[in-house]
């Protein structure tokens, strides 16, 4: 699961080029637009990320029109991704006070309602079947890359996570955080039995030789995410992961098989040497996918050979757009 907290961090200010009493502080890889005074002899400081929810308490009163919800925003034209705090006397660096400030992970409306907003039966599901964790950003995790590491990005595609598997001799079917039932109301078992999946699966090799096989991407198109359908007027499914008993496969056996299940992945924008200037180039723009029907919502950097970081993990993350991210408010 993708890392939620508010941690405390070291504190260094850079003057704001257009405001005499703002700094600008950077957080890992997030930036952050802050009082100076407030940061007058501090050392410390506590960073609230975006898509935080913050307590209705007196000191966030200024975030009452927001709903409490932390955001991109521009301040005098600088971007500002978060929020960062002076440090309470006895913190200390690497510290998690989300608990101790009453702070919440804000959950998006479409999966706090899943059953009403995409329908379904929730069915229980078998450990192998397991969904695919939330993609860190490269915020966070900043040297998780380094120059000239091969890599492979894509175009991060704006949809409702969705899964197929077959586990156990079984065809099973899910959205992000559970199964449903393969031939249900759900959309996940509607664009199921639209891409024949049930069918495709029964007759793949590896399948009939009782192996376990789950396929992880994205329904996106017309009313899946508000504002974001690609030009379409129906909705499409796009492979972007695969795992076979168990082990999550490297890119060039995931185009194998787009190819044997019929099925698209996310465009490739680019494939070599990573470079933050490479990222930066990639991330903002319109949508390839949907030929420029909208702004991207921004780009997924994956190792051309699988690879693990020990503090991220699978060396798989992502960056949102900052021009998404100011038109979605988020």
């Amino acid at each position: 699961m993708s890392q939620f907290k508010v941690e405390v961090v070291p504190v260094k200010l850079e003057k704001h080029p257009d405001a005499d009493l703002l700094s600008i502080a950077t957080v890992k890889g997030w930036q952050c637009v802050v009082k100076t005074s407030d940061f007058d002899g501090v050392e410390l400081g506590a960073y609230i990320p975006l898509d935080s929810i913050l307590p209705p308490m007196p000191e966030w009163e200024y975030m009452q029109s927001k709903k409490y919800r932390v955001r991109t925003i521009r301040l005098r034209g600088i971007l500002s991704q978060g929020i960062l705090i002076p440090a309470k006397e006895g913190w200390v660096e690497g510290q998690d006070v989300t608990e101790e400030l009453g702070i919440k992970k804000w959950i998006p409306p479409e999966e706090r309602q899943e059953k009403v907003i995409h329908g379904g039966v929730k069915v229980p599901e078998p450990a192998k079947f397991c969904y695919h964790t939330d993609i860190e950003r490269i915020q966070n995790f900043p040297n998780a890359f380094k120059e000239g590491d091969e890599v492979i990005i894509t175009e991060k595609i704006h949809g409702t996570n969705c899964r197929f598997g077959w586990t156990d001799g079984q065809y099973m079917v899910g959205s992000h955080t559970c199964r449903k039932e393969c031939h249900g109301v759900s959309i996940y078992a509607r664009i199921g039995e639209e891409l024949d999946m049930e069918h495709k699966f029964s007759f793949n090799l590896f399948t009939k030789e009782n192996n376990d096989l789950v396929l992880y991407g994205e329904i996106y198109g017309f009313k899946v995410q508000k504002k974001f359908n690609y030009g379409l007027e129906t909705q499409k499914f796009i492979l972007f992961d695969v795992q076979l008993n168990g082990v999550f496969l490297e890119w060039e056996e995931v185009e194998g098989y787009a190819k044997i299940f019929n099925l698209d992945l996310p465009p490739v924008l680019y494939k070599g040497p990573f470079s933050n200037k490479v990222v930066e180039e990639l991330v903002n723009g319109l949508t390839v996918l949907g030929q420029g029907a909208h702004l991207k919502e921004g780009i997924v950097i994956r190792s051309i050979h699988e690879e693990w970081d020990e503090r991220l993990g699978r060396k798989w993350i992502k960056k949102v757009s900052d021009e998404y991210l100011l038109k979605k408010g988020g």
